[in-house]
C-alpha cells in the first residue's frame, strides 16, 4: 500500500549482508542493512539519510534497494534468519506485522526530547515511527477549457467530465473505495466501516470509463504523461512531478486520501541497538526537510516544516493546510481481523479481485 512497487530476493539480502562481513545470525558491531526502497526514493534516502548518518555516527550502512514487506517479516520470522536492520512499511502492513509479533520496538530515549515534539501522534507508534506521508489524489488534464474537478463526485460525473480515467488497482487493498463512498455521498468522517455493497455498486457505474487501473505510480504517471486519461487519481508527488516538469497536468489535496509509512525494525534484528539510532536521526526535523527537498512527500515531523521553503511546504500533503483539506485512510480497521482471523484488507482485496474480473 506505497507509491513504490518491488520485491526483494534473499539472494540480494544475503548478498549484500555477505559485503557487510557477517552471516544473518551474527552481530554487526559497526554496520547495519536498511532497506532504502527503489529509484529516486532510494537515492533521496541515500543522500538525505544514509550518507550524513554514516558521517555522524561512523556506522556503516549497506543499503538494500527495494522495499521490505509483511511477507518478508514473515519469512525471517519463521526461519530465524534476520538480514535486515531497518525497514519502510506501509501502514497497515505494519499494524499487521506488530500484531504478529514481528517488530522490535521503538526505544524513544534514543530520540531528542524536541524532535520528538515535532513527531507527536499518528507518527509516533510502540512499532515505528512515521517516515513520510503521501496521498491519492484527485489529478486532471488542463490543456482543454472547462471546469475543474473539484471532489470525487465530479470524477464520477461523465457528463461534465468527459473521457477516459485511471484509478488504483485494488489487488493490495488500497483501490478507490472510499472515494466510491465519497463520490456517493458518504461524508468522509463518516467512511468506517466500510460498506463495500455501496462502494462496488458506485464502482461499477465509472467501470466502463476506466481505461486502466493502474498498479505502480509510474504506469498512473504515464497515463498523464502522455494524455491518455483527463482525470483519475494518482500519488501526489507524482502529479506534483509531472507540474513542475510543464506537463498539462494538475491536481488537488481536496477529498486527497492521505496514507503514512513507518520506519521499524524487524524482531531479531542483528543490530538493534544502531537500527534504533538511525530511525532517530532520520525522523529528525534537518533530515525529513532535505529529503522533501528532494522527493515532495510530507514530512512526518512539523518541525520539518520551519526548514523548508515556504512555496514547497505548501505543496506537502502533511502541511497543516493540507491536512485539512484530506482524509486519512483508517489504517486500523484494514488492520482488524474478522471472526474467521482474517484481516478487514484481506477481505476488502478478496472483494476488489472478483469484482474487478467481472
Amino acid at each position: 500500500m506505497k507509491p513504490r512497487t518491488s520485491h526483494t530476493s534473499a539472494v540480494v539480502l544475503l548478498g549484500l549482508l555477505a559485503l557487510a562481513g557477517c552471516g544473518p545470525s551474527q552481530e554487526r558491531t559497526n554496520s547495519i542493512v536498511v532497506a532504502v526502497g527503489g529509484g529516486e526514493w532510494a537515492d533521496a534516502n541515500m543522500k538525505a539519510y544514509v550518507a550524513p548518518f554514516e558521517r555522524e555516527t561512523g556506522i556503516r550502512v549497506v543499503p538494500v534497494r527495494d522495499d521490505l514487506e509483511l511477507s518478508r517479516l514473515k519469512l525471517m520470522e519463521e526461519t530465524g534468519q534476520v538480514d535486515v536492520d531497518v525497514g519502510n512499511l506501509g501502514a497497515v502492513q505494519a499494524m499487521q506485522a506488530a500484531r504478529l509479533g514481528y517488530l522490535t520496538p521503538i526505544d524513544y530515549t534514543v530520540f531528542d526530547p524536541t524532535e520528538l515534539q515535532g513527531l507527536s501522534g499518528e507518527p509516533r507508534k510502540q512499532w515505528g515511527v512515521g517516515s513520510l506521508y503521501y496521498a491519492i489524489v484527485i489529478g486532471f488534464d488542463t490543456s482543454g477549457v472547462g471546469p475543474r474537478p473539484k471532489s470525487w463526485a465530479d470524477i464520477w460525473n461523465v457528463k461534465l467530465f468527459p473521457g477516459p480515467r485511471t484509478f488504483m488497482n485494488g489487488r493490495v487493498g488500497t483501490g478507490p473505495i472510499e472515494e466510491a463512498l465519497i463520490a456517493d455521498g458518504v461524508p468522509p468522517d463518516k467512511l468506517y466501516p466500510l460498506d463495500l455493497d455501496r462502494a462496488f455498486a458506485k464502482l461499477d457505474q465509472i467501470k466502463p470509463q476506466v481505461i486502466k487501473w493502474w498498479n505502480a505510480g509510474s504506469e498512473g504517471e504515464q497515463l498523464f504523461r502522455d494524455r491518455q486519461v483527463r482525470v483519475g487519481e494518482l500519488y501526489d508527488a507524482r502529479l506534483a512531478a509531472l507540474k513542475a516538469a510543464g506537463k498539462p497536468v494538475d491536481f488537488t489535496y481536496d477529498q486527497g486520501k492521505r496514507l503514512i509509512d513507518y520506519w521499524i525494525i524487524p524482531k531479531g534484528a542483528p543490530n538493534a541497538e544502531a537500527a534504533q539510532k538511525f530511525i532517530a536521526f532520520v525522523t529528525r526535523a534537518k533530515q525529513q526537510a532535505a529529503f522533501v527537498s528532494l522527493m515532495p512527500y510530507g514530512p512526518t515531523n512539523q518541525r520539518a516544516f520551519a526548514l523548508v521553503p515556504e512555496r514547497l511546504a505548501r505543496q506537502l500533503p502533511s502541511h497543516p493546510e493540507n491536512l485539512k483539506r484530506q482524509f486519512a485512510q483508517d489504517h486500523e480497521w484494514y488492520a482488524a481481523l474478522q471472526p474467521d482471523g482474517r484481516s478487514n484488507l484481506d477481505h476488502v482485496i478478496d472483494r476488489w479481485n472478483r469484482w474487478v474480473t467481472q
